[in-house]
């Protein structure tokens, strides 16, 4: 229960940045995070309905907007390399809780 939970936290987090036909072909903890190729466009990047109206309705330069997009994938990368590196999918605890 507990490690198809947090497999299922991380590919929603992947999804937020990385090419869908990527996470179809591959389990998320092969992934290559750091693979600039598996990333969507900016524009493509999930950063919430909120943040989208505030860039498309703001006076931001496009040097700023793309700045924003590549700090955002910046945060999206770090969080992914840590998840995949520190999940306890091999733990054999939680395998047994699991059983």
């Amino acid at each position: 229960m507990v490690i198809p939970a947090l497999t299922e936290f991380f590919k929603k987090l992947l999804s937020r940045f990385i090419k869908p036909d990527v996470l179809a072909t591959s389990t998320v903890l092969d992934v290559d995070v750091e693979n600039p190729s598996n990333y969507l466009g900016s524009q493509s990047l999930f950063i919430g309905f909120t943040a989208k109206q505030y860039i498309s309705s703001s006076a931001l330069t496009p040097r700023d907007v793309n700045k924003f997009y590549t700090d955002v994938m910046d945060f999206c990368v770090a969080a992914a390399c840590y998840f995949q590196k520190k999940m306890p999918v091999h733990d054999p605890i939680l395998k047994e809780a699991d059983s």
